[in-house]
């Protein structure tokens, strides 16, 4: 049984709660008030509760340990409640350092992204170190094609271009045929008056076409009425 002489009530021995005469279990932490009291001059003794750590410690541990600090935040929140003061000076004292802390590790990720990012660009737009060909324009002048250059000439009158340097010059004329004539010319001997063979996939027969070189071109006549322009 417990010891109360004085009738007064008495504090739990665990969180220090003033508590009724007779009162078995307290209403806060639920600790069990069955052992007598040892009594010092008909008082019972009042339990002493720890203080909690001040914020100062909590504070440090995060600057330099991150969240580690929460560690000390919940003890000294845990005393203080226990105490019927206010946590707020402990949480202050992990959340303020913990934000400066992330915002810090934040800024020095992105600064990192944003130098491997100059760098890789670096790299892939100057491989080697060699000067970069686009950075550097030619100080010569470009000279313009002549006006009597083959290309710059002008197809006849009714040709219809099949390619660049292939012109079929009449209706009667197919750009596939006349790109196979003048593949044949190509691998043809060069002479005044050429004659080569040339398959039209449209007829799927092969043609005689005899090529000379009239006013810039290579003109190539035979066939079914076939008449084939060819530059260079």
């Amino acid at each position: 049984m417990m010891s109360n002489p004085t009738g007064q009530g008495f504090h739990c021995f665990h969180c220090g709660l003033r508590l009724a005469p007779g009162t078995v279990q307290c209403p806060r932490c639920g600790a069990p008030q069955n052992l007598a009291w040892p009594s010092q001059g008909g008082q019972p003794p009042l339990p002493v509760a720890e203080e909690p750590l001040h914020p100062a410690v909590t504070a440090i541990i995060t600057v330099f340990f991150g969240l580690f600090g929460l560690i000390p935040c919940l003890i000294s929140t845990s005393r203080a409640k226990r105490l019927n003061r206010t946590t707020r000076p402990y949480w202050l004292a992990f959340w303020i350092p913990e934000t400066l802390w992330l915002l810090l590790v934040a800024f020095l990720v992105i600064g990192m992204i944003a130098g491997f990012g100059i760098l890789a660009r670096e790299a892939g737009g100057n491989p080697g170190g060699e000067p970069n060909p686009a950075a550097s324009v030619s100080s010569y002048p470009t000279t313009a094609p002549s006006a009597t250059s083959s290309e710059a000439l002008s197809w006849p009158v009714g040709a219809t271009e099949c390619s660049p340097t292939v012109a079929a010059g009449s209706e009667r004329t197919s750009c596939e045929f006349a790109l196979n004539v003048a593949d044949a010319w190509e691998r043809s001997p060069r002479g005044e008056t050429q004659t080569v063979e040339a398959y039209s996939p449209v007829t799927g027969q092969d043609y005689t076409m005899t090529c000379a070189s009239v006013s810039g071109y290579t003109t190539c006549t035979g066939g079914n009425d076939a008449v084939v322009y060819i530059r260079g």
